[in-house]
């Protein structure tokens, strides 16, 4: 039984890891994606299937900075009014620390990060 539950639990620790590398890699390349529409107005992304279904067009939008609401509440020149690109990058690099954490307080930490709800 014991082991049973041991090798679950490795098995969701790892399976986490790669979601959070994933997760790290899908935000790099929003984050290469949106650098490169700035720099090159005709760059086409590989997420972009057509004018209807584009992701550049959705990093590039108001909505693609700040969540769109640092700009309303704090204003176009606020530090945090940042890519949502460079949140996701720090979201999946502190759930992944968190992840390799063996400390006490590392676990009630690793569950509210990812939205699970513990009673």
């Amino acid at each position: 039984m014991a082991s049973t539950l041991y090798r679950w639990f490795h098995f969701v620790r790892n399976f986490r890891h790669f979601l959070c590398l994933l997760g790290i890699v899908l935000s790099v390349y929003a984050l290469y994606v949106e650098v490169k529409k700035m720099q090159d107005k005709s760059f086409t992304a590989m997420c972009d299937i057509n004018a209807k279904m584009s992701c550049s067009k959705v990093f590039s939008s108001k909505y693609g900075t700040g969540f769109g609401l640092v700009e309303p509440l704090f204003g176009k020149d606020s530090v945090f009014n940042i890519p949502n690109s460079i949140y996701g990058i720090a979201f999946y690099i502190f759930v992944f620390i968190l992840g390799k954490l063996k400390f006490v307080f590392a676990l009630p930490l690793n569950v509210k990060s990812s939205g699970i709800r513990v009673k």
